[in-house]
């Protein structure tokens, strides 16, 4: 009788779970970060729409005020830009594997809604502090993102143009504001907003998971 599952455990368990709940029926909101690979989320984005249900990755990041914000600079801003995002703390969280996947989805599910896939991703770091630039050729668009969740203070900046827009208050609860677009998604029979939430959920995994390629790369060359 459930129409709906929310997901909150530990990454991996996500595949499984989702995988499950949609071969139920079920809609699903999975919490971030959705899974580890590109190819099982392109698998699961596809049974999603196989079985015609609603498939969101919980990027809270997206429902702040910050965002609302970013989006209106990245709209009104063609071409040449430049956007520096920092993101420390000093907690850990051993069921995300490492700070790329424990804090980086929020930053890359940002970035993307506002300026599109980038051309080009580049990452270094290890499991606790990594820096990444994406780039868009096109455009000549930048973005450096730094990870750490060993630091010493906490720090979370998303700078346009030497202007943070954390600074900014949230209007509406993020959380809520996030159940309420799974809601929508759930009465989205038209599928338009399904598939762009699927979409995103590749998008993002795809750019995070250039961390494994670039490791790959090094060694190699090594």
């Amino acid at each position: 009788d459930c129409d709906a599952v929310w997901i909150a455990t530990p990454v991996d368990t996500h595949g499984d779970l989702v995988r499950r709940a949609l071969a139920e029926g079920c809609h699903v909101l999975c919490e971030k970060p959705f899974v580890t690979s590109a190819v099982s989320s392109a698998a699961l984005c596809a049974l999603s729409e196989e079985v015609d249900r609603a498939l969101m990755v919980g990027h809270l990041s997206l429902f702040t005020e910050a965002h609302r914000r970013f989006l209106v600079w990245a709209r009104n801003n063609a071409g040449g830009r430049n956007v520096e995002i920092v993101r420390h703390t000093d907690r850990p969280s051993l069921s995300d594997h490492s700070v790329l996947w424990g804090l980086g989805p929020h930053d890359v599910a940002s970035v993307i809604e506002a300026m599109g896939q980038p051309d080009q991703v580049t990452w270094s770091g290890n499991r606790h502090r990594v820096n990444g630039t994406l780039v868009w050729d096109d455009t000549a668009d930048q973005v450096t993102i730094s990870l750490d969740w060993m630091a010493a203070s906490r720090r979370k900046c998303l700078a346009v143009r030497g202007k943070d827009l954390q600074e900014s208050q949230d209007i509406i609860e993020p959380l809520f504001a996030e159940a309420l677009e799974f809601e929508k998604l759930c009465l989205d029979t038209g599928g338009r907003h399904r598939a762009a939430a699927r979409l995103l959920a590749q998008q993002v995994t795809g750019v995070l998971a250039a961390f494994s390629d670039d490791r790959a790369e090094s060694l190699a060359g090594a």
